[in-house]
């Protein structure tokens, strides 16, 4: 896909700065909205064409793009957060592309799962409406050993549509963990998280050299 070698050096250099940050919880740490968007490569990798037409396919609808969140998971084993079991509740489809920014075993707190068949059993055994899932619950319902990790060397992609199945971030224990997520609803979400109103000058560089539609993909605190 076009525009990759300039992806990875925005996302090198903005994992270089946080991971010198302090820990000071709630284990993980994220750049500013404004670094993120300073790294054109990153924030309009998720714009292309040709992943935009995936994305659509996938969902059955004109797409709304969430943007890059880029994150530094510590090495603390806790399991707290969306390092618990749950489903994304945001829309009734979701798509994803998770890229681990460095080496990611077992240990190192990769994207864990179980299968849709196991998902819809559950949704209806647990009464599941949103929430987390402990490990205790979920190994009552699905043995361990079928639930499945995304592991991988760094620039390693993951796709997934967070909706459809029950996921976690897997607690890091040995190292850090650090991933960057493109995020993608229809235009219409059941839900939306609270953010901020953009200010004019991250309009600016959230729109700088987009089409008619790839603006029309932006969330609408981007385009006032």
């Amino acid at each position: 896909m076009t525009g990759t070698a300039r992806l990875q050096g925005g996302l090198a250099a903005l994992a270089e700065r946080i991971a010198g940050r302090p820990r000071t919880g709630p284990d993980s740490s994220r750049p500013s909205l404004d670094e993120v968007l300073a790294e054109p490569g990153v924030w309009q990798w998720g714009l292309q064409h040709e992943l935009l037409d995936l994305v659509e396919s996938h969902l059955g609808l004109p797409v709304r793009y969430h943007g890059a969140d880029l994150r530094r998971e510590d090495a603390t084993a806790r399991t707290i957060g969306v390092r618990q079991w749950h489903r994304d509740q945001e829309d009734h489809r979701m798509f994803k592309v998770l890229v681990w920014l460095n080496d990611v075993d077992l240990d190192g707190g990769p994207f864990e799962y179980v299968s849709r068949r196991h998902t819809d059993r559950l949704v209806r055994s647990l009464r599941y409406v949103t929430g987390f899932v402990s490990d205790e619950a979920m190994r009552a319902q699905v043995p361990e050993s079928q639930w499945r990790q995304a592991t991988g060397p760094r620039w390693t992609a993951v796709v997934a549509d967070t909706r459809a199945v029950f996921h976690r971030a897997m607690p890091p224990r040995r190292e850090d963990r650090y991933s960057v997520t493109f995020s993608y609803t229809s235009r219409t979400p059941m839900t939306t998280l609270p953010v901020p109103p953009a200010t004019p000058q991250q309009r600016e560089l959230a729109t700088s050299g987009l089409d008619d539609r790839q603006r029309a993909c932006l969330p609408r605190t981007f385009l006032r």
